[in-house]
């Protein structure tokens, strides 16, 4: 049913009631893939997590500096979702990880999130 990431993305924003649009970088898109590939189950809460910040319920969120937070999903290895919003409507999904990697994943998304925003200020 969530074999491809092209087709979850559709899904994901063809809600008529969504209140943001979700942006991936392709760290983030990798990130999924390889998830699905690996725990399919793990990938299908993912996703519809995802959903729900598209509606925008976003649940638990931790500010984990510069611009990026976090969401939390309490299953399997303890998923974490980095993401940075850019206006008011528009969110983007930086990377993904799980908690034995969040340091590192956190520095990851912070750098992506500093690109994103810097071309949004460029464009001003």
């Amino acid at each position: 049913m969530f074999n491809n990431f092209d087709s979850i993305a559709d899904r994901v924003t063809s809600s008529s009631q969504k209140h943001y649009n979700l942006s991936y970088t392709t760290t983030f898109k990798k990130w999924l893939q390889s998830l699905a590939k690996k725990d399919q189950r793990l990938y299908k809460i993912v996703v519809k997590r995802l959903r729900a910040v598209e509606d925008g319920n976003f649940g638990r969120i931790k500010s984990v500096g510069d611009k990026v937070s976090e969401i939390r999903i309490f299953e399997g290895p303890g998923v974490r979702l980095y993401f940075t919003r850019v206006g008011n409507q528009v969110i983007f999904f930086l990377a993904g990880g799980v908690k034995d990697s969040q340091p590192a994943d956190i520095e990851k998304a912070k750098k992506l999130a500093a690109q994103i925003h810097t071309k949004e200020t460029e464009k001003l």
